[in-house]
């Protein structure tokens, strides 16, 4: 459903048009509004996707990291880990931001408590990443 009176082909494309051009811009939150007005399925753009599951990972990691255990927003990391058990990609994001934090060992943990395999680490790599 769009918000343009007698939609047409042309319309839908040019608001998709102007989605991926936000996309090349890095402005995720416009883009993901535009879905939301345009209808849009936000799976029709994996940069967007992305986006989102590393902010919600980052959300609920900051809970831990950066809150003080006596604070009532505090979250340990096994309520996080709980939270994406049985999601390897959430999983794979949350090891990797604790890794860019300097917790090894804690990323660690959560890869052997997970079961995770490298091939969970080669799934969450974007497709540009793969040929490095």
């Amino acid at each position: 459903m769009s918000l343009l009176i007698g939609k047409d082909e042309a319309h839908e494309t040019t608001e998709k048009n102007l989605i991926e051009e936000l996309l090349k811009k890095d402005e995720m939150k416009a883009c993901d509004s535009l879905c939301t007005k345009f209808g849009f399925s936000i799976d029709d753009y994996p940069q967007l996707v992305n986006h989102k599951k590393s902010g919600s990972v980052r959300f609920y990691l900051n809970q831990y990291l950066k809150k003080k255990p006596t604070d009532w927003q505090f979250r340990g990391l096994n309520r996080v880990e709980e939270l994406f058990r049985g999601l390897p990609e959430y999983l794979v994001k949350l090891c990797e931001m604790l890794v860019n934090e300097k917790r090894m060992d804690e990323a660690k943990g959560v890869y052997v408590r997970n079961n995770l395999t490298v091939g969970d680490f080669d799934k969450a790599l974007p497709s540009s990443a793969t040929n490095l």
